[in-house]
C-alpha cells in the first residue's frame, strides 16, 4: 500500500514526466470558469462537428478548483495576475481583482513558444495543488477548493485533470488519483 507521501511523489513524477519541455499552445475557457491549457503538438479532432477545432496532445483542465495565472512583462516591468476567484492569496500576495477568464484566449499572458520549465505538486492534508512554471517566467497555479460545500446528492468532481495522447489522469476530490488508459482518437496536424 502506498503512503500519502509516496502518492504525492508519484504524482509529481508522473505529471513532470508528461509536461516538462512541452510547448504551450493556447488556453481555452470551458463550462463555468473551468480553464484548459493546451501543450505539445496541435491535433485535430476526428468528429465532424469539431473538424475546425484543435487541441494539444496534452491538456491540463481545472475542474472544482480556483486557479491563477501570473505573467510578468519584462518590457513594462508589470506583473499581471488573472484568476477565477473573487479573492485569493498566492504566497504573500493578496489578489482581489477578478478578470474575465476569456482574456486568456487572447494569448497575451504566456509568450508564444514558451515551454514548461518546471512542474510542482504541493499537497495539503486533503488536496494536491499544481503549479506549472513556463520559460517566459509565467506561472499557472491550480488551487483546489478545500472547503467545498457540495450537496450529498451531487457527484464528486475532480480538482483537475491531465489529458495525454493515451491516458487521462484525474486528481481529486481530496487526494484521490485515477489514471485511465485510452485509445487516441485524434490526428496530429
Amino acid at each position: 500500500m502506498l503512503t500519502p507521501k509516496k502518492e504525492g511523489q508519484i504524482l509529481q513524477i508522473e505529471v513532470s514526466h508528461e509536461l516538462l519541455g512541452k510547448e504551450y499552445l493556447f488556453g481555452s475557457v470551458g463550462y463555468g470558469d473551468e480553464l484548459s491549457l493546451h501543450f505539445g503538438e496541435r491535433i485535430k479532432f476526428n468528429h465532424p462537428n469539431l473538424k475546425d477545432k484543435t487541441r494539444g496532445t496534452y491538456v491540463v483542465t481545472t475542474r472544482a478548483s480556483s486557479w491563477a495565472l501570473k505573467s510578468f512583462d519584462a518590457k513594462t516591468d508589470e506583473l499581471t495576475i488573472v484568476t477565477n476567484a473573487k479573492k485569493m492569496r498566492i504566497g504573500n500576495e493578496s489578489i482581489e481583482k477578478h478578470l474575465n477568464p476569456s482574456v486568456l484566449e487572447t494569448g497575451a499572458f504566456i509568450a508564444p513558444k514558451s515551454y514548461v520549465s518546471q512542474v510542482i505538486i504541493r499537497e495539503s492534508e486533503n488536496a494536491y495543488f499544481l503549479d506549472i512554471l513556463f520559460s517566459d517566467g509565467s506561472q499557472f497555479s491550480i488551487i483546489p477548493l478545500l472547503n467545498s460545500s457540495d450537496s450529498p446528492e451531487s457527484e464528486p468532481v475532480e480538482d483537475w485533470e491531465l489529458f495525454g495522447p493515451d491516458f487521462t489522469l484525474k486528481v481529486g476530490p481530496n487526494k484521490e488519483m485515477t489514471k485511465i488508459l485510452t485509445t487516441p482518437k485524434t490526428t496530429q496536424i
